[in-house]
């Protein structure tokens, strides 16, 4: 620990103690002073744990002692005859950890500080959730009490997986973000303001995983059937776009952004339902989450069960079987595996929305869902490259295209 560069010593701090509710120990704190990091400490605790907080040692306190040796190996009990393991070097965090970790603290630091990014989802994507890994059919199938949804693809492409569930969720925000226009078009900046709202790196890889994303949407019908009645079924279907102009290359020698128009036109049905129903949640919370796509499900569905069961002034909890909530958030592993995950994803959830009033009775195998609400009143919708007003003026646009003509994607590595 003693050779990590102080950046190092702030994303652990934030990782392994502030993110998880637990102040910092002693040895922590000499080593942030020595890094010259005290005050930033200082803060940091204060943030997590307003008012009265665990105790600060001071300065004095801290230099008093010298530093305790960091790792501490251990070997069993060997015989005379077998050669002694040597020591090793201490294990640094991955880069994927502590960037998950920078995420995570970004996600407590702007709900500590009531500074929370105000981000939607579309109402049926909070009552289904698409499979967690590559389903190899064109064909998927959800109920939800009344409510059954169907999707379907086509053009070769896999059902939407995974990370492709951020997608919708950007829709929605950059629609709301955009001032709901009325030719249902989202204009923005460039393609990888989509992937800098999730806070990833606009590379190769994660733009032709964009470009991938995007195809599988354009090529995907949604289902719904409302079967409460039995006399009588209700249906619609709809596709999240109808066209769109996305631009991944800058040849030309000429600034792409006063030149080209990066346009997404949703589809009719999905933007009237986007002006009549959507979701607030923080997407802060959601780009802390973007790895975990069944922690990032159950977030949103009980932030917005919670917030439900406040805005109509319940104040009992409501108990859901697991098995149920387990169904709906479409995991398909067997049982005991999936309590498991259950689990592990509402700790995660907990460790970013410290006062989540929901809790698991393992005794009862039952989720209670208790009012509350993951968003502050003074949250505010803000996407990167996304305004209301375009900043430039732009060129006029082709009609969108057509499901048959394909979406107009012109890749690039180079943004």
């Amino acid at each position: 620990m003693s050779s990590l560069s102080g950046e190092d010593l702030q994303s652990l701090a934030l990782l392994s103690y502030l993110s998880r509710g637990k102040p910092l120990p002693v040895d922590m704190w000499r080593r942030l002073l020595e890094a010259g990091l005290y005050d930033w400490a200082v803060e940091q605790q204060a943030i997590v744990f307003p008012g009265v907080g665990p105790t600060v040692p001071s300065r004095e306190s801290l230099t008093a002692e010298p530093l305790a040796p960091v790792f501490e190996l251990k070997s069993p009990a060997l015989p005379k005859s077998a050669p002694l393991r040597p020591d090793l070097p201490p294990k640094g965090l991955s880069t994927r950890a502590l960037n998950r970790g920078r995420r995570a603290a970004a996600a407590v630091t702007a709900r500590g500080n009531q500074e929370q990014t105000l981000g939607f989802a579309p109402r049926d994507f909070v009552m289904f959730a698409l499979p967690h890994k590559r389903h190899q059919t064109n064909e998927y199938e959800r109920v939800n009490g009344r409510y059954r949804y169907r999707i379907e693809t086509g053009n070769h492409h896999t059902i939407p997986f995974g990370q492709d569930r951020l997608f919708p969720l950007w829709l929605a925000t950059a629609f709301k973000a955009s001032g709901q226009p009325v030719d249902n078009r989202i204009r923005f900046r460039a393609a990888s303001d989509i992937l800098g709202a999730f806070q990833q790196a606009a590379d190769g890889p994660a733009l032709k995983a964009l470009h991938e994303r995007i195809e599988r949407w354009f090529h995907t019908t949604i289902y719904v059937y409302d079967e409460s009645n039995p006399e009588r079924r209700d249906f619609r279907s709809y596709r999240l776009l109808e066209g769109g102009s996305l631009w991944y290359d800058r040849t030309g020698g000429s600034n792409q952004y006063t030149l080209w128009q990066n346009v997404l036109v949703l589809n009719g049905s999905f933007a009237d339902d986007l002006r009549k129903t959507t979701i607030p949640i923080d997407f802060e919370t959601v780009a802390a989450l973007r790895d975990m796509p069944g922690a990032l499900d159950l977030y949103i569905w009980q932030a917005h069960r919670s917030w439900e069961l406040q805005q109509k002034g319940v104040n009992r909890p409501s108990a859901i079987p697991l098995s149920l909530l387990l169904a709906q958030l479409g995991t398909r592993s067997p049982p005991r595996l999936a309590k498991q995950h259950f689990k592990k994803w509402q700790s995660a959830i907990k460790e970013l929305w410290r006062n989540c009033p929901n809790h698991y009775d393992p005794s009862r195998n039952m989720f209670f869902l208790y009012p509350g609400t993951a968003l502050f009143e003074r949250s505010t919708t803000k996407l990167p490259g996304v305004a209301p007003v375009a900043p430039v003026p732009f060129k006029a646009l082709p009609e969108p295209q057509t499901l048959t003509e394909g979406v107009v994607l012109k890749h690039s590595t180079a943004l």
